[in-house]
């Protein structure tokens, strides 16, 4: 006669068996490491929005305000009630190079995330008069002539910012930081306070899609007289795809 193994036992070691499967924790997925993406410009808007998520936050006291971007971000959202609050918090102006995210070259700033080149960048005077005397570290030169602010540059240079920052040497050409003016007044003051009227007609980032915009470049570098008929041609040589004047003007 076949022996039968008891019901309760076998039923027990069954459970242990189901138990143990349970318990064991699945094998961990590799982690996916993300590609870095240059972050895209940020408007007003957005520092706006980016301070509002940390305002709470920061009242009570849940987050170190140097550990978030509120001061940057009160700065490019140029609000200077909260900027004010912030410093009296004893918030950290002062920035170094890993606030600056280089390009492809990585010689020239592609986006300087440093408090005063945000406001530099958005045109709020009183916050960088505020960052300036509270002492935050002097950037946002290129911002300034980027964006034709010369009032805001103005200010940065009497607070002793420097008026080369930003100018680079690529590819055996150097790019004084009048390459970077957006308009005749801007160039007459860069040269006025001692920046290279020299612009070798080689430089790269010269022609925009926009060819009345490249028109209006060469326009205002002639008329400032720091390219002449030689510049010009050596400029048109190098760049058979623009006509200047445009068709339109002869």
């Amino acid at each position: 006669m076949k022996r039968q193994l008891p019901y309760a036992p076998f039923a027990a070691l069954c459970a242990v068996c189901l138990s143990a499967c349970q318990l064991t924790p699945p094998p961990k997925e590799p982690a996916v490491v993300q590609p870095f993406v240059f972050p895209e410009e940020m408007t007003v808007e957005d520092h706006r929005a980016a301070l509002s998520k940390v305002k709470a936050s920061i009242a009570a006291g849940e987050v170190d305000i140097d550990s978030t971007h509120a001061v940057r971000d009160a700065a490019g959202a140029g609000d200077v009630e909260y900027l004010r609050y912030l410093i009296s918090r004893g918030a950290n102006l002062k920035v170094d190079d890993a606030e600056i995210i280089y390009g492809n070259s990585c010689i020239a700033p592609e986006y300087d995330y440093s408090p005063l080149a945000r406001a530099a960048r958005h045109g709020h005077i009183e916050v960088a008069r505020l960052l300036i005397q509270h002492g935050a570290t002097l950037r946002g030169v290129v911002e300034c002539i980027e964006n034709d602010r010369l009032e805001m540059l103005e200010l940065l240079r009497q607070g002793g910012a420097n008026l080369h920052d930003g100018e680079f040497e690529e590819d055996g050409l150097f790019y004084p930081n009048t390459w970077r003016a957006e308009s005749e007044e801007m160039l007459r003051y860069l040269i006025t306070h001692g920046i290279s009227r020299t612009l070798n007609p080689r430089c790269g980032g010269l022609v925009s899609s926009e060819p009345e915009h490249t028109a209006a470049r060469i326009s205002r570098l002639l008329r400032v007289g720091i390219w002449g008929p030689h510049e010009l041609e050596v400029f048109l040589k190098e760049n058979p795809g623009v006509s200047y004047p445009p068709s339109a003007d002869k």
